[in-house]
């Protein structure tokens, strides 16, 4: 049975995709600039680039991709919309809470009232109970106690620049 000629221009078209998505990830190794599909050898010439930091090399990449997805197959990729990172280490995240902690319900600083940053603080501490042991804890459950501007001036932290 012969496949529809639909079929037979995209089949075409993929082993390429496929030897460029294989090279970009790495799995190729470092062979000089040609990359091997999965079982398939064929050598195809691909420039090898040495960006100086790894993200320039997976924006790199990634703006390859979406070149070949683009010219190949007309898809085009999703616009990169704002994710938001914590202002601490994502691991502390995993942190489990103390067995049967329940997150209290805190009081909420928000900077526009005569709540001092202290009294707040320490209000926080006490409302946290036996999670105060871990420093780790504090920072992760810190966002809770915070509201308006405050809740801002925290979001806005760079990634990682909160850390115990």
């Amino acid at each position: 049975m012969q496949p529809t000629p639909r079929f037979r221009v995209l089949s075409d078209r993929i082993p390429r995709v496929l030897v460029f998505v294989y090279f970009c990830r790495g799995l190729s190794g470092n062979n000089g600039g040609k990359a091997q599909t999965l079982g398939l050898h064929r050598d195809i010439n691909v420039p090898d680039p040495q960006p100086a930091h790894q993200q320039d090399a997976d924006a790199y990449w990634a703006d390859k991709i979406a070149e070949v997805m683009r010219d190949q197959f007309g898809i085009k990729p999703k616009v990169n919309t704002y994710s938001y990172r914590t202002p601490y280490p994502p691991a502390y995240d995993l942190i489990p809470l103390p067995n049967r902690y329940k997150v209290p319900d805190f009081t909420k600083f928000s900077g526009q009232d005569d709540t001092s940053t202290v009294e707040h603080v320490n209000r926080f501490i006490i409302q946290c109970g036996e999670a105060t042991n871990r420093d780790e804890l504090r920072v992760h459950l810190f966002s809770s106690s915070l509201s308006g501007s405050a809740f801002n001036w925290f979001i806005s932290l760079p990634p990682n620049s909160v850390i115990t």
